[in-house]
């Protein structure tokens, strides 16, 4: 028996995930345009899977955060960074359909900072050795992912168990998702001694500033109580407009390289 506060998550978690899908659809459409022609703005492309899109969304949601700053979206999945090197990329299927657009943007569109957003499951260091060296000159920062077991199952767990609200942050950060945690440590350690930045995106979630322990806590929901994620990765509107925002906060995309 999972009780009224899930079914009330239920319903939440519904009507934030349709107000997701069309903020998304009106946001992406601008993904795909040219930069313009000015020299007095700075040029972002962002690159990766449905990650890299929710980052797209979270810096247009913000952009007037982000003065004088374009930004773009191209969609290059992990294991189809191989196909950048590859001199006939067009016979790899959906693969080499976004190498090349990835290849013909690139070389259109100098690109002065690019962001690289991406699960990371797979040989992350082979990956990124992949995309990093057919980006050679141009800045990168590379967005680890962040990844948990799902909001909706988490949320039935904590109603079965009627956990009060003070303890599902605890609850949320036993659940973080282990193989991408794993993956993020490691291109940090990567990003050390290859010329790129990291973000470790499990930032945005937590919630300790506590210095004298190394535990970090995270939290999934908003004051309210709406998750800030639709499943394990993809944010919710709101999601997006803080992650967006603590960028900014940060510097990160403001820092000269």
């Amino acid at each position: 028996h999972a009780g009224k506060l899930f079914q009330d998550f239920e319903r939440r978690l519904q009507k934030l995930t349709k107000e997701r899908n069309g903020v998304w659809n009106d946001t992406i459409k601008s993904a795909s345009l040219n930069f313009s022609s000015s020299n007095s703005t700075r040029k972002v492309m962002v690159v990766g899977d449905s990650r890299a899109e929710d980052l797209f969304v979270s810096l247009l949601l913000n952009e007037d955060l982000f003065m004088n700053t374009e930004f773009r979206y191209q969609r290059l999945d992990e294991p189809c960074f191989p196909a950048l090197h590859s001199p006939n990329a067009l016979s790899l299927g959906a693969c080499g359909t976004e190498a090349k657009e990835f290849i013909e943007r690139m070389k259109d569109d100098r690109a002065d900072l690019v962001l690289i957003s991406c699960g990371w499951l797979t040989g992350v260091e082979e990956q990124l050795k992949m995309i990093l060296g057919y980006l050679k000159d141009t800045p990168c920062l590379v967005f680890g992912s962040a990844s948990f077991n799902r909001i909706d199952s988490l949320f039935f767990a904590i109603s079965r168990r009627d956990l009060p609200k003070d303890e599902w942050p605890n609850f949320f950060t036993q659940n973080v998702h282990t193989r991408s945690r794993d993956a993020s440590l490691r291109i940090k350690q990567l990003a050390e001694t290859h010329n790129f930045l990291f973000i470790d995106t499990y930032e945005l979630f937590q919630i300790n500033s506590d210095r004298n322990t190394s535990e970090v806590v995270y939290n999934l929901v908003t004051e309210d109580g709406d998750p800030l994620l639709i499943d394990q990765t993809h944010l919710t509107v709101e999601g997006a407009y803080r992650f967006g925002k603590m960028i900014s906060q940060k510097g990160w995309i403001g820092l000269e390289y």
